[in-house]
């Protein structure tokens, strides 16, 4: 497992600006043990295998033959999913992640009922969602 930044004890340390490329799929961006008064401030965090889970959930949803309609758009179920998901590679704020993850999350979850068969296919990307928000 490789970790890009590891601060053992003490405090008051901070992590001001830079980007950390996480590549390992049990990587880590940032851990801090024992530690106390730090600051983390303006450091872009790419999780390499969270991009790549949002490209298995562009592909997945991209195959679906399926035209429902979502009512509060009146856009297919499949064009709102695929128009959301850029915005998670493009986003650099924690909150909106977790925002259009939700909004993602409740998007799927909308299109299973109106089409059950298609539990199957997207429960998965569901999870992978839920990993994304912590849960």
């Amino acid at each position: 497992m490789t970790i890009g930044i590891e601060i053992n004890r003490g405090g008051n340390n901070k992590i001001t600006g830079g980007s950390i490329n996480v590549k390992d799929p049990d990587g880590k961006a940032i851990v801090v043990n024992d530690s106390f008064g730090n600051e983390v401030k303006d450091v872009e965090i790419i999780l390499e295998s969270s991009l790549e889970k949002f490209r298995e959930i562009r592909n997945i949803v991209s195959n679906i033959q399926d035209n429902s309609i979502n009512p509060r758009t009146s856009n297919t179920y499949k064009d709102d999913v695929l128009s959301k998901l850029p915005s998670l590679t493009q986003s650099k704020n924690e909150i909106e992640v977790n925002q259009i993850s939700i909004s993602l999350i409740s998007l799927l979850s909308s299109w299973i009922t109106i089409k059950t068969e298609l539990a199957i296919i997207l429960e998965p990307s569901i999870q992978a969602l839920t990993v994304i928000l912590g849960g």
